[in-house]
C-alpha cells in the first residue's frame, strides 16, 4: 500500500505505527498529535484532531471523560506512564477518545467495529449512568463534528 505507508511484508504493521518514518504517515500524526499546522505552503489550517472541548461545552464533566478514557483504554498500572492521566501522550488518548464518538453513528449504520462499539456503550453507561448510552454518544457525535 504505497499511498497510506503500511508495509504488508510483516505478519503485523504495528512497527508501521511506532516506529513512523515514512513521509505518509506525517499527517496523521501530526492531527493525532495536535500540533499547530505548517503555514508556509499551505491552505488552511491543515488537520485538526477530534477533540472532545465541545462536551465540555455541553456541561460534561472532564473527569468522567478522563475516567471513560481510562476504562476504555483499560489503562492500568502496568501502562507507560506516558499514557497514563497527566502524562505526555494522554491528551492523544483523549483524541482518540474523540474520534470513536465522533464515528460512532456511523459505524453504528455500517455495523463496523462492533466490539469497539458495545465496549463504548458498556463504559458510557458505567460512568454516566444514563438510560440510553446510545443516545448520548449520538447526541456527542453531532456535537464533536460541528
Amino acid at each position: 500500500l504505497p499511498f497510506s505507508g503500511h508495509s504488508l511484508r510483516e505478519l503485523t504493521a504495528m512497527g508501521e505505527y511506532i516506529d513512523a518514518e515514512w513521509a505518509s504517515l506525517i499527517p496523521s500524526a501530526t492531527a493525532v498529535a495536535d500540533y499547530p499546522a505548517r503555514t508556509y505552503g499551505t491552505i488552511g489550517h491543515g488537520p485538526q484532531p477530534a477533540s472532545l472541548d465541545a462536551l465540555l461545552v455541553m456541561g460534561v464533566d472532564l473527569s468522567a471523560l478522563d475516567a471513560v478514557v481510562v476504562s476504555l483504554f483499560q489503562i492500568d498500572s502496568a501502562f507507560p506512564v506516558q499514557l497514563k492521566e497527566g502524562g505526555e501522550l494522554w491528551p492523544a488518548l483523549r483524541c482518540s477518545l474523540a474520534s470513536f464518538i465522533m464515528y460512532y453513528p456511523e459505524r453504528v449504520k455500517y455495523e463496523e467495529m462492533v466490539i469497539v462499539q458495545r465496549r463504548l456503550l458498556e463504559v458510557v453507561l458505567e460512568v454516566f449512568h444514563c438510560e440510553d448510552p446510545n443516545e448520548r454518544i449520538c447526541e456527542w457525535a453531532v456535537a464533536i463534528r460541528k
